[in-house]
């Protein structure tokens, strides 16, 4: 009886291992579907079946911006796998700190979140990212339709960690308009001798934004502005970081030493500065939500700032430029007798999974879902998105090109042969943070130029000594790579 008994209970025991094995080798298999955004459905509905579950809410940190954009695909998503999402909405420049606390906290509050490439690095080494390749294997995600440099930015140590979904390289765009009216081009020529257009060099885009600055009542308060650019604290830092990779500048040397306070880095805050002044006086508190509409409402000649603001400036509804605007190649400095254009990835944002979350696959296909060909088309081409195209596809697809223009699509993803990324190493933030601390002092006339960047150098220093310098150059070595090698596009 014992033998029998036991011989029983090891055919259970075995049959329910078989049971469970398959069901493990059937888990791991790729979702049927011919399209990522049809095997994220797949996926998603296999997990609810599997858990035994009709509904679920994923709880998402998002920064605001991007609720708008957002929600009528979740909703979609939703309706057809019975996942939803729990909005906990937070200021763009409040992701990376709220992202570290959870880090700290390891409370499961959010499964999942839309944050910058800048502190994946911290983030992954704090414990919060949690790596993808083998679900990203699994759901076979749209990957080889991005456009090289994008999605590189979401992989850390040779990991992928989040999925890209917004390719927030700069570009340049001035009003055709105003160049074009009677006697423009001829006065401008006449004063500084070239045909005025898209501009080469940031000299030329200074002698744009003089000539086209508009104050005919002698107010000081202008009719038209000649630029615009982002200049405040949090974001400044970004624009002036462009300058000096188009300088031909790099932060650090091969062992950590900073390298921004030469001649390049120097140089370029003297022109960033210098720039400012054809600048509305409040830019210095702006970012997307105040630059895009005061640009769309006609106010100024020229933007340096992220893709999306062509869904505010060709907005059929809320623009008074509609039609109106030239999409330009980021300009650049001549380097060794070379022009060098260099487009800042200047965001970025990427969907991660927390290491924490309680159903981390579900926010996963949900993630490759809103990143899959045919919904970031939806997504890049909706009327209050601000995210970015990213994909050779988006070239093509008539919705993109109806809310964004042919001309800006293609310029955009031109850009993006020169595009640079941010300082993406650990302690990115800290790094970032003093920069853009020290660039705003240098903005607001209390320090020079050189100053500012001594400072900020000596500050990176104790950083990098901080987190240990090994440890950095080998963060540094592997981020070279990124930077590109072309000095303009082809």
């Amino acid at each position: 009886m014992v033998m029998k008994r036991a011989f029983g209970f090891l055919s259970i025991a075995g049959t329910v291992a078989l049971l469970i094995g398959g069901a493990t080798v059937a888990s791991a298999q790729t979702p049927p579907g011919a399209t990522a955004e049809v095997r994220a459905i797949s996926g998603a509905k296999a997990y609810m079946q599997a858990k035994g579950l009709t509904s679920l809410k994923l709880n998402m940190m998002m920064p605001s911006i991007f609720t708008a954009g957002s929600t009528l695909e979740m909703a979609i998503f939703e309706k057809e796998t019975g996942i939803g999402v729990n909005y906990f909405e937070v200021g763009i420049l409040q992701i990376q700190a709220k992202a570290m606390s959870e880090a700290v906290a390891k409370s499961g509050s959010f499964d999942f979140w839309i944050g910058d490439p800048i502190s994946l690095p911290d983030l992954v080494e704090a414990g919060l990212a949690r790596p993808i390749d083998d679900l990203v294997a699994r759901g076979k995600a749209d990957l080889d339709d991005i456009v090289p440099g994008f999605q590189e930015q979401a992989r850390y140590k040779a990991k992928t960690y989040g999925l890209v979904a917004d390719g927030d390289n700069f570009i340049m765009t001035i009003r055709k308009d105003l160049i074009d009216a009677p006697g423009e081009r001829e006065k401008f020529k006449a004063k500084y001798g070239w045909e005025p257009g898209c501009p080469d060099t940031y000299e030329q885009w200074y002698q744009l934004a003089e000539f086209f600055t508009r104050d005919p009542k002698g107010t000081g308060v202008p009719e038209v502005y000649g630029a615009m650019g982002y200049r405040a604290r949090g974001w400044g830092w970004r624009w002036w970081l462009q300058q000096f990779y188009a300088k031909g500048g790099v932060p650090f040397d091969d062992g950590m030493k900073p390298l921004i306070a030469g001649k390049e880095g120097v140089e370029a805050l003297r022109d960033y500065i210098a720039l400012t002044k054809f600048m509305p006086k409040d830019i210095l508190g702006w970012a997307t939500p105040q630059a895009y509409p005061f640009y769309a409402g006609g106010n100024a000649f020229s933007i340096m700032t992220y893709p999306s603001i062509a869904i505010a400036a060709e907005h059929p509804e809320r623009s008074k430029v509609v039609g109106r605007n030239r999409y330009c190649l980021v300009p650049g400095y001549m380097v060794g007798g070379k022009l060098v254009r260099r487009s800042l990835q200047g965001y970025g944002n990427i969907f991660y999974v927390s290491n924490y979350a309680k159903h981390p696959e579900a926010a996963y296909w949900l993630a490759q879902y809103m990143t899959s060909k045919e919904v970031s088309a939806r997504l890049v081409a909706g009327p209050n998105s601000v995210y970015d195209p990213y994909r050779w596809s988006h070239l093509t697809d008539a919705r993109v090109i109806k809310a964004r223009t042919k001309e800006m699509v293609e310029t955009h993803l031109k850009n993006a042969q020169v595009m640079a990324p941010m300082i993406l190493i650990q302690g990115a933030v800290e790094y970032n943070d003093v920069l853009d601390q020290n660039i705003q002092e240098a903005l607001l006339g209390k320090i020079t130029p050189e100053d500012a960047l001594k400072t900020t150098a000596a500050a990176w220093e104790k950083i990098t000594n901080q987190i240990g310098r090994r440890q950095q150059i080998e963060g540094w070595k592997a981020l070279k790579p990124a930077y590109p090698t072309k000095n303009v596009p082809e």
